[in-house]
């Protein structure tokens, strides 16, 4: 059994690097900053990995998990003085944690430039849990549409265009609005990051 796991992940590790070697420039992103969903109407912080596979030198394939984290008060009563008479809402801090996973289709727009623009449309899966006195877990389908551009180290001509390490700008917006029985947040909204980008492959032709 040992031998066949082993003999297995040899063939694996075999076939990657035969494919990587022989594929377009392919990249792996780690990136951070922003995004804003509509129920609750606020900002948070957002991340993400992602692993592009380059098909050719206008076409990656990218695989996509993704990180959203918010954090606010939320009104969920009010309390009377028997006193004074004042009435106070009753306020209590919730923590909301998004883990969408999306599969995504990189359009790239190489030039001899140091920068590359790009556009990025995707579509999976998420999970949602909403953190209070309870945790409520929620899920659903998720979509994005994303562009963006990669800065090359180094400045702008051949050297530029080839750098293995760029910095990465985007801006997008996320459609996601997970749910539980019959109970739906809507958690869509504009996405903003920056982040690293690291290009390796490209042994094979870029047309």
């Amino acid at each position: 059994m040992k031998r066949k796991l082993v003999s297995s992940f040899v063939v694996f590790l075999c076939l990657f690097g035969f494919v990587t070697l022989h594929a377009a420039e392919s990249t792996f992103d780690i990136k951070a900053g922003a995004s804003k969903a509509k129920a609750p109407d606020k900002w948070g912080f957002d991340a993400a990995l992602s692993y592009n596979y380059g098909v050719d030198r206008f076409l990656a394939l990218g695989l996509e998990p993704q990180f959203q984290w918010l954090n606010y008060d939320a009104v969920v009563g009010t309390t009377t003085d028997l006193n004074t008479g004042v009435t106070t809402n009753v306020v209590k801090k919730i923590n909301v944690y998004s883990l969408p996973y999306l599969l995504s289709l990189r359009l790239r727009f190489p030039n001899e430039s140091m920068i590359e623009p790009h556009l990025v449309v995707g579509a999976g899966y998420g999970w949602t849990w909403s953190v209070g006195d309870t945790t409520t877990q929620y899920s659903g389908l998720a979509w994005q549409v994303v562009g963006g551009a990669a800065i090359a180290l180094g400045g702008g001509g051949e050297w530029g265009s080839t750098s293995s390490i760029k910095i990465l700008l985007e801006v997008g917006y996320r459609g996601y609005k997970p749910s539980k029985d019959s109970v739906e947040i809507d958690m869509s909204g504009l996405m903003t990051r920056v982040g690293i980008r690291f290009s390796f492959g490209g042994g094979g032709s870029n047309w």
